[in-house]
């Protein structure tokens, strides 16, 4: 193909001393908090309860090892509470400082670097991605090269086919964790998986869920910012937002990461895949590889304030949130739900809008949630590949402290 587009993971700091040691200053504090106080809080233990419940009762016959959950009121209280376990070989109890692979909520934090381009003035939703990457050798094999602006590949509009579902990708997932777990696959190989195909839809009329789509998202912000795009979130948002055991998933090895488990079945991932994620430590292969299509590791607690701070409108300087929200894909509305830009947009009948995203990274689901309306938000986190439980949980959280 004339390009290497298959290397090791980059050797790159990545501000991961910040991260180690603002995060264990922070569990720090949350021992210290513990309190006896806290422990007898009726809203606490009425949200624990509920939690417990799904951990021991399951969700529509699926197990749940272990959750995470957090719930922001809109006093600003944080209400943090974990039940089940973060590895049931080794008997080890889930904490509300857990870690998990976040899968594709992290396009949320993708989404925010692009709309931040955006204020500043580097880019327009309106470009077309051919002005930008036009001149990279593969990118006429492009489905619909010529039509896709940034605005379709953030509301999923571009009617490029998804590159997990290619045999190709399926293939290398099982070679990865036979042979080299570290490579890290780049975001060119993945794309190159879905190169003259024919186009699902013309660019802009139709809706298709795709991580290519974010892929392309990533490699363009790098190319107009002069940038890494993991590093600049880390910049921009991570670090100035105080979100310690939030950051990229960089490698194999991810401190704090909980054994993640795969049900039965594997969610349409090849059967011949181990149960598990984790062996002695180490991922079975390298996290990195999802880069822009999600990338981040964090926890519930970190998860529920970056939601508010997004979807209120202050994660970032200037006026984003109308745009944000307001560039719904039409094709895309489905039962009540459509897609804007790196949000989910749906409406409840006592809660108001609903903002929100879920994310599936084998072994681990997650599901975050802002109410504008009464001002809450919520994050669940389950080691279990389904972001459908994850939401369960959430909703039912909510009711519990909106007295639904």
């Amino acid at each position: 193909m004339g390009e290497k587009f298959f290397g090791k993971s980059p050797k790159t700091a990545l501000l991961w001393p910040y991260f180690l040691v603002a995060g264990f200053l922070s569990f720090a504090i949350v021992l210290a908090g513990s309190s006896s106080t806290e422990i007898e809080d009726p809203v606490r233990e009425n949200l624990l309860s509920v939690l417990e419940q799904f951990v021991d009762e399951g969700v529509e016959g699926i197990e749940v090892p272990g959750a995470t959950a957090a719930v922001i009121l809109s006093s600003d209280r944080a209400i943090e509470v974990a039940a089940g376990y973060s590895d049931l070989e080794l008997r080890r109890p889930m904490t509300t400082t857990s870690r998990m692979l976040a899968g594709s909520v992290g396009k949320t934090y993708v989404a925010a670097l692009m709309m931040s381009m955006v204020v500043d003035g580097d880019v327009s939703l309106d470009d077309k991605l051919i002005d930008i990457l036009g001149d990279e050798a593969w990118y006429s094999r492009l489905p619909n090269a010529e039509q896709i602006s940034i605005r379709d590949l953030l509301n999923h509009s571009t009617g490029l086919a998804r590159y997990i579902d290619t045999t190709e990708f399926s293939e290398l997932l099982i070679t990865l964790e036979e042979h080299d777990a570290d490579h890290w696959v780049q975001p060119r190989e993945l794309i190159s998986y879905i190169l003259d195909e024919e186009p699902q839809f013309p660019a802009g009329s139709g809706y298709k869920y795709s991580d290519t789509n974010y892929l392309l998202a990533g490699i363009a912000m790098e190319k107009v910012g002069g940038f890494r795009m993991e590093h600049e979130i880390v910049r921009r948002f991570l670090y100035r937002l105080n979100l310690p055991f939030t950051g990229p998933q960089a490698g194999v090895l991810q401190a704090g990461l909980v054994q993640g488990y795969l049900p039965p079945g594997n969610r349409g991932l090849p059967p011949e895949l181990p149960e598990t994620m984790i062996v002695r430590g180490v991922l079975r292969w390298n996290p990195l590889s999802e880069w822009a299509g999600g990338g981040f590791i964090s926890n519930s607690g970190e998860l529920a304030r970056w939601a508010k701070l997004l979807w209120s409108g202050e994660a970032m300087h200037g006026s984003y949130l109308d745009e944000m929200v307001g560039s719904i894909n039409p094709a895309s509305t489905k039962d009540g739900t459509s897609y804007a830009l790196g949000v989910s947009i749906a409406y409840h009948p006592e809660w108001g809008t609903v903002y929100s995203h879920g994310g599936v990274y084998p072994g681990y689901g997650t599901y975050v949630v802002y109410l504008p309306e009464i001002d809450v938000a919520a994050a669940v986190q389950v080691n279990n590949s389904n972001s459908d439980i994850a939401r369960y949980i959430a909703e039912a959280l909510i009711s519990a402290v909106s007295g639904d």
